[in-house]
């Protein structure tokens, strides 16, 4: 029983053996493919928000053309009515503008884009014989 010694400092003494008979983490490619399953699972909930967040400037807008249809019928002599029809044109006005910037900052946010390529390949690597002794993961 050797040891492999680097400093020598009690941490970097290890039996050889033992970094020899080193294994993978348990359930490595499950584990990976349940992380697949949960970004994709990310991905799909971004792009339900992203439909939300345009159907909601679409509901936006359409609600705003009642108020202007509404404002350029009534009679300008009716300036009582003439202004509270401009006050709800308005607020509808308004109501799209915080729609079409929630949307903005919304787009503005990546979707998930994390990648298992690199975790695969550690996995590969642990799982790949070792080139002295011929055992995997070590």
């Amino acid at each position: 029983m050797s040891l492999i010694v680097g400093n020598g400092s009690p941490k970097d003494l290890l039996r050889r053996d033992e970094a020899r008979s080193a294994r993978p983490p348990v359930g490595c490619a499950g584990g990976l493919d349940l992380l697949d399953d949960v970004l994709a699972a990310q991905r799909a909930d971004h792009a339900r928000l992203a439909r939300q967040y345009a159907d909601q400037v679409t509901r936006a807008e359409y609600e705003a053309r009642l108020p202007e249809r509404q404002y350029r019928a009534v009679d300008p002599d009716n300036r009582l009515v003439a202004a509270e029809v401009e006050r709800r044109w308005k607020l509808a006005l308004r109501a799209v503008g915080e729609a079409r910037a929630a949307t903005e900052r919304f787009s503005a946010q990546p979707p998930p884009r994390h990648s298992t390529r690199r975790c695969r390949s550690n996995c590969a690597i642990w799982a790949a014989p070792c080139r002295r002794s011929g055992r995997a993961g070590g």
